[in-house]
């Protein structure tokens, strides 16, 4: 069997899965949600993704290696992959909610306004934070990644509904090693995707 052949079916498990998780069946819910009654996101045809922010407070975190394993420990990120995963969850967002509506420069009249902001994260393996704390770690270690995402839309500064979702990853559901982002980005793409359903 060829290495191709190999890695298509290692996939297989990990597609199931998203589409499981991703289905559009019955109503979109997130962990948290706060509408206005007047809301109708259905009628805006234009959004503006604002630029992703994160909560600084992630970076500034001691590190809890020891029990970080079973995800009971808050893990520190460096500046410079939280500003790299803003990134990601930017174009993430920008690639499903403009499969139903048209992706504007700026805020405006009759433009829905996603301004989201990451307010937790968590690799599969370890980070430099992870190393720079622990020098003697073995960058083997895997942890189940999560992520967490605050959510607003609003129509020029009216906040119209603020949502939260998060994602905790599991250990069970990787076939081998995981990718070090592997499961943040699986929860960045489940939470886009809701928003998206969710607007549509």
């Amino acid at each position: 069997m060829t290495k191709l052949n190999i890695g298509l079916l290692a996939a297989i498990p990990m597609l199931a899965l998203a589409g499981a998780c991703a289905s559009t069946d019955g109503p979109v819910r997130f962990d948290e949600a706060s509408v206005t009654s007047d809301s109708r996101f259905a009628e805006y045809e234009k959004v503006y993704i604002a630029d992703v922010t994160y909560d600084a407070s992630i970076a500034a975190r001691d590190s809890g290696l020891a029990s970080a394993r079973f995800g009971a420990t808050e893990r520190p990120v460096r500046e410079r992959d939280l500003e790299a995963k803003a990134d990601d969850l930017e174009r993430v967002l920008k690639r499903e909610i403009g499969k139903t509506k048209q992706i504007v420069r700026a805020p405006g009249d009759g433009v829905l306004t996603v301004s989201a902001t990451i307010t937790d994260l968590a690799a599969n393996q370890p980070t430099m934070a992870d190393i720079s704390q622990q020098p003697s770690l073995s960058q083997d270690s895997v942890y189940t990644g999560k992520s967490t995402v605050s959510i607003t839309l609003s129509e020029n500064g009216r906040t119209l509904a603020t949502l939260s979702e998060s994602y905790q990853g599991d250990l069970n559901d990787n076939v081998g090693r995981p990718g070090i982002w592997q499961d943040a980005d699986r929860g960045f793409y489940f939470t886009a995707n809701k928003i998206a359903r969710y607007i549509s």
